[in-house]
């Protein structure tokens, strides 16, 4: 009776050591599984894995972590960083966890709580190399590179070796104040003489958050010389918001040149790679206004691909009468960096006409279809060349042949 008893209270402490002997090996092989799953980019699979594991033992932490970074990788950033909170609830201060929600958050746009988790990190651990990197990269990438470039300045005292700070370095030290870029144009139409134009622009980065432009443009347009003269501002409002304003003067002209132009837009970061603007502009002509109102997309599907969208509802009145229209047109342009020193872009845009009579015939009374490309070839740090190409069909069998070349410099 008591060697029985003696057995079965053996065997009831022997169990869980053995069990949890049995379950270690197992758990560590499904960890390998998931991971090589996950950067063979087999996501699904990947998270069926580790869901098992939590199904299991619902606080292994590792394996929820793994679930919201590959979540994260697939492009689910509200569900990474739902699990990445919940993985907080229970270990608040979880440094993969922290880590890959601050990325998850940057990711999204939201550049500001990706700092605030970041900081938080670093109050608590005031050394470490990881939070220090993470967080100038949130600072670079919002355009506050002066306090990036103090917490890179702060790894390499400590790690002189780390290559990630060093070429953070680097890059600010090639960050020019200044471009320069001059240009020519010719525009060949088959319905009236061609227009030879030549630019000047130059832009002026103040500070981290405020650019400012000019340019002097000169052209013969229709047989007459022209200059216009513009300058704008950009200014960036936190970290996802940016203001533009624009004001353009030229002598009163014949041509479809403006007279005066004034544009106003704004544009904000909704989430990660995409941003949405709108804007106003005012243009006065020799015996025209137009007013243009525009919808704006900027869109970043991958870090070297970037795709812009137009949308440009505008109204003419005329002085010479009482009457005035509608009209409408749009643009879109596709930029490809497909090399450090090249980017290829294609455009296509559209107008449509319509005066009814009202405007003279350089004015225009037309449906066009706009398509061209192009690209930019930078030859070394700061230097570059762009050309460009595009063919406007018109109604009436006209045609407009564009083509454009510069060449830019920074100091």
């Amino acid at each position: 009776m008591y060697s029985a008893l003696a057995s079965a209270m053996f065997f009831l402490l022997l169990t869980p050591s053995v069990f949890a002997q049995q379950q270690q090996p197992n758990r560590s092989a499904a960890m390998e599984r998931g991971r090589a799953q996950a950067l063979a980019k087999d996501y699904e699979t990947s998270i069926a894995t580790f869901g098992e594991l939590v199904r299991q033992n619902p606080l292994d932490l590792e394996a929820r972590n793994w679930i919201a970074r590959v979540e994260s990788w697939r492009g689910n950033l509200h569900e990474a960083e739902h699990v990445y909170r919940s993985v907080l609830e229970h270990s608040p201060e979880n440094s993969e966890a922290e880590l890959g929600l601050a990325d998850v958050l940057l990711w999204q746009g939201r550049s500001r709580k990706a700092e605030a988790v970041l900081s938080a990190m670093l109050h608590r651990n005031p050394e470490n190399t990881e939070i220090l990197l993470r967080l100038a990269r949130v600072l670079e990438r919002t355009g506050r590179r002066q306090d990036a470039l103090a917490y890179y300045q702060k790894v390499l005292r400590t790690h002189p070796e780390n290559t990630d700070a060093r070429e953070a370095m680097d890059r600010a030290v090639s960050v020019k104040r200044f471009r320069f870029e001059a240009g020519y144009y010719r525009e060949q139409l088959n319905f009236a003489s061609d227009t030879n134009g030549q630019f000047l622009d130059l832009l002026y980065r103040k500070t981290d958050r405020l650019n400012i432009t000019a340019r002097f443009e000169y052209q013969n347009k229709f047989g007459e010389n022209e200059t216009r003269f513009t300058v704008g501002s950009a200014y960036r409002l936190g970290g996802r918001t940016w203001l533009r304003a624009e004001t353009s003067q030229a002598p009163r002209s014949n041509t479809v040149i403006s007279n005066q132009a004034y544009t106003a837009e704004i544009t904000r970061g909704v989430f990660a790679g995409v941003a949405l603007g709108t804007g106003y502009s005012y243009l006065l002509f020799r015996d025209a206004k137009v007013k243009v109102w525009s919808v704006l997309l900027n869109w970043d599907p991958r870090s070297d691909l970037h795709f812009h969208v137009r949308y440009l509802p505008n109204h003419t009145g005329f002085d010479a009468v009482r009457q005035s229209v509608w009209n409408h047109s749009g643009a879109a342009r596709l930029v490809w960096d497909a090399h450090r020193r090249f980017s290829p872009y294609l455009l296509t845009a559209f107008g449509n006409e319509s005066f009814s009579g009202l405007s003279t015939d350089k004015l225009g009374r037309f449906s066009a279809q706009i398509y061209g490309g192009g690209a930019e070839l930078r030859y070394s740090a700061g230097k570059g060349f762009r050309a460009g190409y595009h063919i406007e069909r018109r109604t009436q069998q006209r045609r407009q042949h564009v083509f454009e070349f510069s060449h830019y410099f920074e100091l």
